[in-house]
């Protein structure tokens, strides 16, 4: 009997282990495949201003010297364009056609990171009194673009 009661207290232990071995790869499986899936499926390019309005990016375009542009709804844009310093990028943002102009004033108002050609960063802009400033947020596509400048 106690043989019995042993062998079965061993057959539970080892189906438990073996149970939660298959949950928890199959757990981990799940994010690193949605990772791996995820550079595939075009990015949605977007500027956030401070405070959650959120700007759907309708056409970019790079242009020869790495000048991104790209065109918002009503009219706006939204360029980044590198300073004289490689690391440097400088932000003019103009929401829509009768807003006033907004622009960075140095490279350090602006920080990127890039994945692939999808780049996303945060700026500050200033408009050209540098009375008011606002905090943006965007994700665009540097790479890869259709439609060149």
């Amino acid at each position: 009997m106690r043989k019995v009661m042993l062998g079965l207290l061993i057959a539970t232990l080892a189906f438990a282990a073996c149970t939660d071995d298959d949950d928890s790869s199959g757990a981990g499986d799940e994010p690193t495949g949605a990772q791996e899936t995820s550079p595939a499926e075009p990015q949605e390019e977007y500027v956030i201003i401070e405070g959650g309005e959120e700007f759907a990016i309708t056409e970019s375009c790079v242009d020869t010297n790495g000048q991104y542009t790209g065109n918002l709804p009503e009219g706006g844009l939204f360029i980044l364009r590198e300073g004289i310093d490689p690391e440097g990028r400088f932000v003019d943002f103009l929401p829509s056609q009768d807003a006033d102009p907004l622009s960075s004033k140095e490279a350090e108002d602006t920080t990127v990171s890039a994945e692939g050609g999808f780049v996303t960063g945060t700026t500050t802009v200033y408009t050209e009194d540098g009375a008011n400033s606002l905090d943006l947020e965007f994700g665009i596509v540097i790479e890869g673009l259709e439609r060149p400048c």
